[in-house]
Order: C-alpha cells, then sequence, then structure tokens
C-alpha cells in the first residue's frame, strides 16, 4: 500500500506541476493575445487616421484642381473680354478717325460746293426759261436759302402747287449744316408737296440749334404733315413732329439782334421764280 500511495502521490505530484505548467503558459499566451490586440488595434487606429487623411487629402486635392480649372476659365473669359474690348475700342477708334475726317472742313466745303453745283443744275433744267441763264447760286450772298429756294421753284414747276420757304438763317450758316439743311428739306418737300395743295418749308434758327420743317394743307384745308423722316436720332440731329432739329448747328450763335455778323435771312431771299 505503500509503494502504491507513492505512486500515486508522484502521479499527483506531476499533475499539480503541469496543471501549473498549463496555467502559466495559458497566461502568458493570454498576455501575449492582449498585447497583440492591443498593437492591432493601434494599427488599426492608425490606419483609419492615415485613411481620413489621405480623402482629406483627396478632396483638398479636388478642390485645388477646381480651383485651378476655374481659375483658367476666369483667365480664357478675362482675356476673351479683354480682346473684346480691344476690338471694341479699336473700331471705335477707326469710327472715330473717319467721322473726323468726314467732319474736317475740307471735304464738308467740297461737299457744299457739289451741292450747290447741283442746285445749279436744278436751276437750269427744272426753273430757267433758258437754260443758258447763270443759276441764281452764282454769286449768293446766302447760298443755302437760295438753295432752298431753288428746291422750291423745281417743286412748283414740277408739281403745279403753292410751296413758301419760311427762312431766318444768318448768312454764315457753317457747311456741314448748310449739307443737313438742304438734304433734309428735299426729303420733307419729296414726301409732302405731291399731298398739298399749299406747302411751307420753315428754316429757322433756335439759338445754336436750326429747325428744318415742313407742314402743308390740302384742298379741304386739312393740315398735312410730312411723314417722320428715318433717321438715327443723335446728340447733333433729333427727329421732331414735322422735321428735324439740328443741335449746335451754328456753332456758338445766340438770338441776340445786336450780332451784326448774322445777318437774318427772310423770304425775301429766295431764288427769283422763272418767269
Amino acid at each position: 500500500m505503500s509503494v502504491l500511495a507513492l505512486v500515486l502521490g508522484v502521479f499527483a505530484a506531476i499533475a499539480i506541476v503541469v496543471t501549473l505548467v498549463l496555467r502559466h503558459r495559458l497566461r502568458t499566451q493570454r498576455r501575449l493575445t492582449a498585447a497583440a490586440d492591443a498593437v492591432a488595434t493601434n494599427r488599426a487606429g492608425e490606419l483609419a487616421t492615415a485613411t481620413a487623411r489621405l480623402t482629406t487629402a483627396e478632396h483638398d486635392l479636388a478642390a485645388a484642381a477646381e480651383r485651378a480649372t476655374a481659375a483658367e476659365e476666369g483667365t480664357a473669359y478675362a482675356e476673351e473680354r479683354a480682346g473684346a474690348a480691344e476690338q471694341e475700342l479699336e473700331e471705335s477708334r477707326d469710327r472715330a478717325i473717319a467721322e473726323e475726317r468726314g467732319r474736317s472742313p475740307a471735304v464738308l466745303g467740297v461737299l457744299w460746293e457739289l451741292e450747290r453745283s447741283r442746285s445749279a443744275r436744278t436751276w437750269r433744267q427744272s426753273v430757267a426759261v433758258d437754260p443758258d441763264d447763270a443759276p441764281a447760286l452764282a454769286d449768293a450772298e446766302h447760298p443755302l436759302v437760295v438753295a432752298l429756294g431753288i428746291e422750291l421753284d423745281a417743286a412748283r414747276e414740277d408739281i403745279g402747287a403753292v410751296v413758301e420757304l419760311d427762312a431766318d438763317v444768318p448768312a454764315d450758316v457753317p457747311a456741314r449744316t448748310s449739307l443737313l439743311v438742304l438734304r433734309i428739306a428735299q426729303e420733307l418737300l419729296a414726301d409732302i408737296v405731291r399731298r398739298s395743295e399749299e406747302t411751307t418749308l420753315s428754316v429757322r434758327r433756335d439759338g445754336a440749334d436750326v429747325l428744318v420743317t415742313a407742314r402743308g394743307v390740302d384742298e379741304t384745308g386739312a393740315e398735312v404733315a410730312p411723314a417722320v423722316l428715318d433717321l438715327t436720332p443723335t446728340s447733333d440731329v433729333e427727329p421732331v413732329p414735322g422735321g428735324v432739329r439740328l443741335r449746335h448747328a451754328l456753332g456758338d450763335a445766340t438770338d441776340d439782334a445786336d450780332d451784326a455778323d448774322d445777318a437774318e435771312i427772310g423770304n425775301d431771299d429766295a431764288a427769283p421764280e422763272a418767269d
């Protein structure tokens, strides 16, 4: 019995030792597993942080790309606008040069001479009894009023209606104004004389402006007005009922009756009618 007890005691001791060893190993394994889990958790957190930073960086990069694209588009638009503005400026400069050339005294003087030649031809062909008669414009003291009178005389000969001139302008009307007045008068007369029994063409100063209008009456006594001329309104030309107002057409002229250089012209200065 003693031997058996001894053997059992040995086995029991061995079992206790094995149990202690296994428990120690288990505790060690648990500690290692916990440490590994902690490391894995830390690494997972670091990975999540890195992923978030990467996502933020990607968003920042996309936003930067959008800003760069917008900046490029803005630059392209600005360049386009600058090009358009430069082209518009160039066109404005060209128009200004052309207008300045067209308004030069030399050019306007030649145009007024040509218009007086046309009026003289109208006198010879439509008014004068003898084609060889000297035109009414020869050495005229007030060529604009005489030229207007020729237009009225030609209308009388052509239509047979009563056409009168009511002129009140200075003798030294600028060439540019003379051209405009004569052409406007021609258009007004061409529209109204065939619809009127009596027509009055009025060319009168109004301060520094010149007002060119026409009015008439038909066979029933009803008032007849010319159609509105198809003119583009500008700072110098203003279509008005019955005609056109030419602003600043007389330069610095005023209404002073004492201005010796601005002799007033009336109906008596119109071109003489053919016998």
